[in-house]
C-alpha cells in the first residue's frame, strides 16, 4: 500500500520550507540593534529587580549538563532526562552554534523567587514582540 502524499511533494525543498505554517522562526537573524533594543526596553525594569545587578546582550547560555549542550533544538530531550538542577552560572554554560542571541540577565545570588522569574518570562515575550517583524521566516 502507498504512504500518503504530503500534498507537498512536487514543491521544492525551499517551497516546501515556505508551505510550512507557521514559518519556523530564526532568532540568530536578530541584530545587535534588535538586542539593544530590547535590553534598553526592560533594562529600567529588570534593574529595579532586588536580585539583578546587571544586564548584558550576547548569546543564549546553555547549562554545560544538560540535553541541550550537546544536542541541538532539533532533537528533541528524552521526556526521562531532568533538567540539570544546579544553577546556571557563567563558569558551568556554554555557547553553541544554536544559542540564539539573547538579553542577559545578571543576578546577585540566585534564589528560587517565582515573582522574578513569572516578570522574567513576561518580560522575555513582550521582547520578542520588539523584534517581529525583523526575525527571519
Amino acid at each position: 500500500m502507498k504512504a500518503p502524499s504530503s500534498g507537498f511533494a512536487h514543491l521544492s525543498s525551499s517551497a516546501k520550507s515556505l508551505a510550512t505554517f507557521p514559518p519556523k522562526r530564526d532568532f540568530s537573524s536578530l541584530s545587535i540593534k534588535d538586542l539593544l533594543d530590547a535590553r534598553e526596553a526592560y533594562h529600567v525594569q529588570l534593574s529595579s529587580l532586588e536580585n539583578v545587578v546587571a544586564t548584558a546582550i550576547g548569546r543564549y547560555l546553555i547549562h554545560k549538563d544538560d540535553w541541550y549542550a550537546k544536542h541541538s533544538p532539533d532533537v528533541p530531550r528524552p521526556a526521562n532526562l531532568e533538567k540539570p538542577k544546579e544553577a546556571r552560572t557563567l563558569d558551568n554554560s556554554v555557547i553553541r552554534a544554536w544559542s540564539w542571541p539573547a538579553v542577559l540577565v545578571f543576578v546577585a545570588a540566585i534564589r528560587a523567587c517565582a515573582a522574578t522569574r513569572a516578570w522574567i518570562i513576561s518580560a522575555r515575550l513582550r521582547a520578542s514582540s520588539i523584534a517581529k517583524g525583523r526575525i527571519s521566516r
